[in-house]
């Protein structure tokens, strides 16, 4: 594959794990009580937002669309049928939810950055600053288990 493509499939993972995140988010603060984790979730999805526009601007600085993402379909796998079936709002369950999908995301970035660091500097920038990110996020949930 070449370096190019590379490029563009993190874009692309960027841009589906931000819709994801983003929309977790928004289900499950839409039937929390006011809290320190409803107001940490907030700002989570507030982050995610800018994470997603930066993506966004580079597929524009590259003149290329980025891949069409059904979050629907993403959110009925595991955890997503979890948050259909939501069965508490207490703060150390909503936290678990939450977490497992900062893990699993982590996970899939770190494994496909150790194929093939030969990015462009932006996009590991964004990367890095990504992972960051959750590392931060995994941080401030972890709390309320």
């Amino acid at each position: 594959m070449e370096e190019e493509d590379l490029n563009l499939v993190f874009l692309n993972k960027i841009v589906k794990l931000c819709k994801m995140g983003m929309t977790s988010i928004e289900f499950v603060v839409e039937k929390m009580k006011k809290g320190t984790l409803k107001d940490i979730l907030n700002n989570q999805h507030s982050r995610y937002q800018v994470f997603l526009e930066d993506a966004l601007n580079l597929f524009k600085k590259y003149n290329i669309e980025p891949e069409k993402f059904e979050i629907e379909e993403k959110m009925l796998i595991w955890p997503g049928v979890r948050f259909n079936n939501l069965t508490s709002t207490n703060d150390d369950y909503i936290s678990d939810l939450i977490l497992q999908g900062y893990y699993v995301a982590a996970s899939d970035i770190h494994k496909k950055m150790r194929l093939n660091m030969n990015l462009k500097p932006e996009v590991k920038e964004l990367l890095d600053n990504f992972l960051t990110f959750i590392d931060v996020n995994i941080k401030e949930l972890r709390v309320f288990l």
